[in-house]
């Protein structure tokens, strides 16, 4: 991954790196004909030959290019220079909504006041026949003094106005915030964006996304089919009407959704927008609301089942040893001592009823006629170890947690390599994949100004290769830094040899 610190791309300078995802570099550059600061977003060079991908990097750009709001970043330039693609626009320092989560809980004020921002950015480009299909916490930025909410990033963007864009099977996106249709790569339209905005507003309220698997296939099979749950289960603060206005927002079939972005936003905040046609998901029922008491007796029987025959497993344990005591034989094993001399110790336990078996070891004399073989009076059994073998893995911190699969400990890389690991436990959403000379003790962020960012961790990380980066042949420790949506962190590394 090339650094492209220093570097000028027309007349913006880049003077230090900002973030990285696996698409492209973003920079803190400045125009050296006004002095004025800006970002340039950068696609990576490896990329570059990937003709679709370049494609959409650009059309993204100059798609925003064209949109003037407040709540939606302002482009200045989508250009090429020196082979690579860039998108330079405004400077926002205010950091992105993923870091306000970390699984907090968001007062509901305050999170009707940012959401109606990036409502009023959704409707605004909806009404253009655009949609962003890629609404997360990490697509929405803030200004420097942390009150203006801003929508970026519209590289998967289509346009409605555009049938050969809106028709194609596309499941390009977020998991964690894709909706059902996404998911199933069929054709998509505002209400997609509106379903991306109320899993944001259910994290929101509640610290956690609706849904949530360690394998992508799995995630993808809950936003199809599985209803979300009861938002007031995890955070009782949240009304009633708030939970219905969740729930509908995350409805699976997109014509029962609202209208507008708008709509709900203006919804959670207890007002009456117009409803969208199709049956309404009821709410959860009020703590003091008195229950139907049959259903309740109904849906008690299948646990009362099970409990007794749980308890009744318990029983048969505990009496049946006592009824019917097992036999316990008696083991004799057979052994050599002295060349040609066997010695026998046997083991009675306290009932010995079944007959004595004979367990042969590595010097027992078989049962024939032959005389035993004579061993020299040196001969020593063999010692067996008790640690177990190294094996050419990585050595992690919480292997259970994060671990690099491939490449593995020592291997010689030569080329590019495809870096694969897995990362367990609930609500771990992103990665971060960093290279050091493995003799260097400093800070692993000074070698790659990349991180890479997913929704999912299981699977390839992303490509390595040392020849792009130039790299000096030498030892090289592959770091993995594993964070879920609340800011924890597991790491692990894998040394390497580059040739």
């Amino acid at each position: 991954m090339v650094n492209l610190v220093g570097v000028r791309l027309e007349k913006y300078q880049l003077d230090r790196v900002l973030g990285s995802g696996g698409v492209s570099t973003v920079y803190l550059a400045h125009d050296v004909e006004t002095g004025q600061r800006c970002a340039v977003k950068v696609l990576l060079p490896h990329l570059a030959e990937d003709r679709e991908l370049a494609r959409q990097f650009r059309d993204g750009g100059h798609l925003t290019a064209g949109l003037q709001h407040p709540n939606i970043v302002r482009i200045y330039r989508v250009g090429e220079d020196q082979g690579h693609s860039f998108i330079a626009m405004e400077q926002l320092s205010g950091g992105t909504l993923a870091r306000r989560l970390r699984g907090r809980r968001w007062p509901l004020p305050h999170a009707i006041a940012l959401l109606a921002q990036v409502a009023a950015a959704l409707d605004y480009v909806h009404e253009r026949g655009i949609v962003h299909r890629d609404v997360n916490p990490n697509n929405v930025l803030f200004s420097a003094d942390g009150k203006r909410a801003v929508l970026c990033d519209f590289g998967i963007s289509q346009s409605l106005l555009r049938p050969e864009q809106s028709a194609r099977p596309d499941r390009s996106g977020t998991l964690l915030y894709m909706s059902p249709e996404q998911c199933q790569g069929r054709p998509t339209d505002r209400a997609t964006d509106i379903y991306s905005l109320a899993v944001m507003a259910y994290q929101m309220l509640t610290g956690r996304p609706p849904f949530y698997a360690e394998e992508p296939m799995a995630l993808m099979h809950q936003q199809i089919r599985q209803t979300p749950p009861s938002p007031r289960s995890i955070n009782r603060a949240i009304p009633p009407h708030v939970e219905q206005t969740l729930l509908r927002g995350l409805a699976k079939n997109p014509a029962e959704r609202y209208r507008t972005a708008g709509d709900f936003v203006r919804a959670l905040a207890g007002e009456r927008p117009p409803w969208t046609p199709g049956p309404q998901t009821p709410p959860s029922k009020e703590p003091d609301e008195p229950a139907n008491p049959t259903p309740r007796r109904v849906r008690a029987w299948p646990f009362l089942l099970v409990g007794l025959l749980v308890v009744v497993s318990l029983i048969a344990g505990w009496v049946w040893p006592l009824l019917f005591p097992t036999a316990t034989p008696t083991f004799t094993a057979t052994r050599t001592a002295t060349p040609g001399a066997p010695a026998s110790r046997t083991g009675t336990p306290t009932r010995t009823v079944a007959p004595t078996f004979t367990t042969p070891t590595a010097t027992q004399q078989p049962t024939s006629t032959r005389a035993p073989a004579v061993l020299p009076t040196t001969a020593s059994p063999p010692t067996v170890s008790a640690t177990a073998p190294v094996l050419p893995m990585a050595v992690c911190k919480s292997p259970q947690i994060a671990q690099i699969t491939y490449p593995r400990v020592g291997q010689v890389v030569t080329g590019p390599i495809s870096v694969t690991g897995t990362a367990a436990g609930p609500g771990f959403v992103k990665y971060e994949l960093y290279y050091k000379p493995a003799e260097d003790p400093g800070d692993w962020k000074r070698y790659l100004p990349a991180p890479m960012s997913v929704a999912v961790i299981n699977g390839t990380l992303g490509a390595w290769d040392p020849a792009s980066l130039n790299l000096a042949p030498g030892n090289y420790l592959l770091h993995l830094r594993v964070g879920d949506y609340t800011g924890n962190y597991q790491e692990c590394s894998v040394p390497v040899v580059v040739k």
